[in-house]
């Protein structure tokens, strides 16, 4: 492996049997299993399958073993590239109003429980949600110079428009991210990148960091 790409490790550790000497050096080899005689497992195609995909991705497969001692295996893989669509972290500034508009009421109280969580409170952040965009586009008449971060959902169940169409229609690029489980999709990719809106997958609502920076009046 190149010495300058950045690597992970992913180590799992057991104080198990362990594995004979001989069957360490052919594990990962169709067929080849240890520990499971007379079961209808063991095929081996586990090891042998993950050893291959971890090879694909230009990575490391490695497991030591001691019999009464246990064993150790390693995954080591090259750290990717993050992709230009992908928002890495969520950075919120001191007195901003998040804004989230979604049709499904569970992703509403996961960004409350995030921001909460992240100290809006204290940090000034107000937070708001609606099912949608026409809703949200009723309360912007009023709340135009509010500073704001909008976080839209792509699909709204029953309605024509979707999320990039509300973020083009209301000039919000430069304050939108798109939150969306139809992340891997080319078309939503390749128009949020033309109006400028990064996304976020929508199971990593939960996951992603969220940052607020204070600022000095």
């Amino acid at each position: 492996m190149n010495r300058n790409v950045v690597i992970n490790t992913i180590s799992i550790k057991d104080d198990g049997k362990g594995t004979p000497r001989n069957i360490l050096e052919k594990l990962g080899q169709q067929r080849v299993t240890q520990g499971k005689d007379g079961s209808l497992s063991g095929s081996g195609l586990g090891v042998y399958h993950a050893r291959k995909n971890i090879d694909r991705f230009g990575g490391q497969f490695q497991i030591s073993s001691e019999e009464g001692l246990g064993t150790e295996v390693n995954l080591i893989l090259p750290k990717a590239n993050t992709p230009q669509w992908f928002v890495e972290r969520i950075i919120l500034v001191s007195n901003q109003t998040v804004v989230s508009i979604d049709d499904d009421p569970s992703v509403h109280l996961v960004w409350e429980c995030r921001l909460r969580a992240a100290g809006a409170v204290t940090g000034g952040i107000k937070y708001l949600n609606f099912p949608s965009p026409e809703q949200a586009e009723d309360w912007l008449k009023n709340n135009r110079l509010t500073p704001c971060l909008f976080l839209v959902d792509y699909e709204f169940f029953g309605r024509n428009t979707n999320g990039l169409d509300f973020i083009q229609r209301a000039g919000l690029s430069g304050n939108s991210l798109l939150i969306t489980a139809q992340f891997d999709s080319d078309k939503i990719r390749s128009r949020a990148r033309i109006i400028g809106v990064k996304i976020l997958p929508k199971i990593l609502a939960s996951l992603v960091p969220i940052e607020i920076k204070h600022t000095i009046d």
